[in-house]
């Protein structure tokens, strides 16, 4: 199976601050820069708004460089009380492109823990959301996969032993359409 490796256009700088700005957090974000602005090169006469727009560039560029990274392979962790209770046609929206940054976030109960190692092709990354992300966690080195998208399942592993607990090589969704409710 071959999926495209180029990357669609990701995002502006100006969109990020546009939708960062609607949701009151462009002064939050900026808010960040001042620990690194002094190791960027940047004049010292450039006035406080230069040194901002140098900023906003540099932190641009570095997002888009760090999700330019993204292959191919993602991957998504899981926590099941059964095996069985594995749904390929809803995996999820949220994945990494880094297995060790795979934790299952918002699971509850006893269970084993599970790491799903897939392919996605780039034009099913919701860049957008993929974007904004990476700006609020960057540890977290995320891949939004668009609703519906194709995800094929390279193999499912126990997350502490490393062992395939369930053979790979079978297409499964990202999520599922979702149908609007009459």
């Amino acid at each position: 199976m071959s999926f495209r490796t180029d990357i669609p256009p990701v995002p502006s700088l100006e969109w990020l601050r546009e939708e960062l700005r609607e949701e009151g957090l462009e002064k939050h974000v900026q808010d960040s820069f001042k620990g690194w602005i002094k190791e960027l090169d940047i004049s010292e006469d450039a006035t406080e708004t230069e040194r901002l727009e140098a900023a906003w560039q540099a932190y641009y560029e570095w997002l888009v460089t760090r999700i330019s990274d993204f292959g191919t392979t993602v991957y998504r962790a899981v926590r099941l009380k059964s095996l069985d209770d594995l749904r390929i046609d809803r995996l999820g929206d949220f994945w990494t492109w880094d297995a060790d940054a795979a934790e299952p976030y918002w699971a509850e109960g006893a269970g084993g823990d599970y790491i799903i190692e897939g392919i996605v092709s780039r034009e099913h990354v919701d860049w957008e959301k993929t974007l904004l992300a990476n700006v609020f966690l960057p540890d977290e080195k995320e891949i939004f996969i668009k609703v519906g998208a194709p995800v094929y399942v390279v193999s499912v592993k126990d997350m502490y032993g490393g062992e395939e607990v369930l053979r790979g090589g079978f297409n499964a969704r990202a999520n599922p359409h979702r149908k609007r409710r009459r």
